[in-house]
């Protein structure tokens, strides 16, 4: 597994949703903060699947919830976008309702004054 845990396994393999989920409620976590750290893409894409899929889309240029097309659309996004949307994401997995809230703000969209 890559430093920092949660990464790709030996042959490719994405990491689990138990994984990523424990990076955002770790004590001390660097993930759930303001201007903390970036999910990898491998990351984001599979806890974006499991915590978002079927909540609010206002996503239009990429399906999130398809690993490549989502790995395809964070690879586009800058430093600054990717930190604020890990950090909603972790939100969104708070709960039903914070991801009602928190994932659209994870998707690019127009009027998305959330993250930059």
């Amino acid at each position: 597994m890559e430093a920092g845990g949660g990464g790709m396994e030996a042959g490719g393999a994405l990491p689990t949703v138990a994984e990523v989920k424990m990076l955002c409620t770790e004590a001390n976590t660097p993930y759930h903060k303001a201007n903390g750290m970036a999910f990898t893409p491998q990351q984001f894409c599979v806890l974006f699947g499991s915590v978002c899929a079927g909540k609010p889309a206002n996503v239009k240029e990429q399906d999130l919830t398809v690993e490549s097309t989502c790995e395809t659309a964070y690879a586009g996004w800058t430093m600054a976008q990717t930190v604020c949307r890990t950090d909603h994401l972790c939100n969104a997995n708070v709960s039903a309702a914070m991801a009602t809230t928190h994932c659209p703000h994870t998707q690019t969209y127009a009027g998305n004054t959330t993250c930059p």
